[in-house]
């Protein structure tokens, strides 16, 4: 044997040998391993500091993971705080950030100063605050070069022409220095959303449906993103009838959105809709309607992958039967469904396709009746891995149905199905503004 041949022999050996005595994470890839480390830190916070204390080599690993995952910040204050904190040679690690816009000067500061001086909303030295607080933003943003998923959220009852123009200059800093970003998600309505067109690179858009722009401006600027492919619509704004009021001075918000806007878009695959109507409100359904589905329907039926919609009102019957038809023509493999008092007649246009199903239940559509109907249609769901039942989280739950719950869950599982319970509430979240 050559002596190269042999040297390599014996030094796979040694290799193997000592990879016997490492613990069983520490044989894994180092790529496995990474997503390790993200998936705990996301999932069990608390657990990070333990972890990164148990040896040299897995802190130094997992470091980085630390600062990969997605950080909250509540202002823009905490976010500036935290970086001169951490220092330069960790930040090229955030991939993910959520940042809420506190207001440059509260309502009370402002309501004084205009006692003061009539003229001081549109006078210069406000103005310069402002200025000089997207520098401070623009200056973030810069020593945080590699985002990828950004979310911007704004403070409730927070309007103004000025506040405006600090919600639209700070979308245009992310167009500037993030030209690359995938994801974005931003709570804010009285913008334009001409910015966010130059992120050529964006899958995954998530506003309130609503801005300063018309359906055709929207439509336009939605058509010059190549790569989006997933639209989520978390609306309308908690604060649309104040910015809709007679006598309101600010920019005019409207909805951006319609069903003419999403039957023109390139293939999506994947759509959310999460509404709540104001109960104070006359107005009819926004987003979760007879029309919007048709549109999806009709456009993003043969693409569509991924379809959650989230309502704390019942669908019409004319809404049902085009969320019917919707399911039945399109090949999904994740389907989330909420809204109070669901009617198991959903269940019968279920695709095939489905992986994942989530379905709030409750009496009129119990855990019992889904597990039923998936087992008498066993061979038709052959692709269905995980289910997760969702109780109304707002009121108390019927001991009859959540022991229901549990023992469709046992039954489930004993079937190969990963089946799971979960709190439900009508979203839009209130973690999506700023209070």
């Amino acid at each position: 044997m050559p002596r190269k041949t042999l040297q390599q022999g014996i030094q796979a050996s040694k290799t193997i040998s000592r990879q016997a005595y490492l613990p069983p994470l520490m044989r894994m890839p180092l790529e496995i391993r990474e997503q390790i480390y993200g998936e705990v830190f996301a999932a069990l916070p608390r657990a990070t500091v333990g972890l990164l204390q148990t040896c040299r080599r897995l802190y130094t690993e997992a470091q980085p993971s630390l600062f990969k995952r997605s950080l909250p910040f509540t202002s823009q204050h905490d976010l500036l705080d935290w970086i001169r904190h951490v220092g330069p040679d960790h930040l090229h690690h955030v991939r993910s950030i959520r940042v809420n816009l506190a207001n440059v000067i509260s309502s009370s500061q402002l309501n004084e100063l205009s006692l003061r001086s009539p003229d001081c909303r549109s006078s210069s030295p406000i103005s310069r605050l402002y200025e000089q607080e997207l520098q401070r933003l623009s200056t973030a943003f810069q020593l945080l070069p590699n985002i990828q998923d950004m979310t911007i959220c704004k403070q409730r009852n927070c309007h103004g022409d000025l506040v405006g123009r600090f919600y639209e200059n700070a979308l245009a800093l992310l167009a500037r220095y993030y030209p690359r970003l995938q994801s974005l998600a931003f709570y804010v309505d009285q913008v334009s959303l001409e910015v966010v067109s130059s992120l050529r690179q964006l899958r995954r858009l998530r506003f309130t449906g609503y801005s300063t722009c018309s359906p055709q401006q929207t439509c336009k600027v939605l058509q010059s993103l190549p790569q989006l492919e997933q639209l989520e619509l978390f609306g309308p704004p908690p604060d649309l009838p104040f910015q809709q009021r007679a006598g309101y001075t600010g920019q005019y918000v409207g909805q951006s959105v319609t069903p003419d806007v999403v039957r023109r878009l390139r293939p999506l695959k994947s759509f959310t809709v999460c509404e709540i109507r104001d109960p104070l409100s006359d107005e009819d359904e926004v987003f979760f309607q007879e029309d919007m589905l048709l549109a999806l329907l009709e456009a993003h039926s043969r693409s569509l992958r991924k379809l959650v919609i989230s309502t704390d009102f019942q669908p019409s019957e004319e809404t049902s039967e085009s969320l019917a038809k919707l399911l039945s023509a399109s090949s999904l493999r994740h389907l989330d469904l909420g809204w109070p008092a669901m009617h198991s007649s959903i269940l019968e246009p279920l695709p095939s396709t489905l992986h994942k199903l989530q379905l709030t239940v409750h009496p009129s559509l119990t855990a019992e009746a889904i597990g039923k109907y998936i087992y008498v249609e066993e061979d038709f769901f052959q692709y269905l891995s995980s289910i997760t039942f969702r109780i109304d989280g707002r009121r108390a739950c019927p001991p009859q149905l959540l022991a229901n719950t549990r023992e469709t869950i046992r039954r489930l599982k004993s079937v190969g199905i990963a089946a799971f319970v979960d709190t439900w509430h009508p979203v839009i979240s209130k973690a999506s503004f700023a209070t």
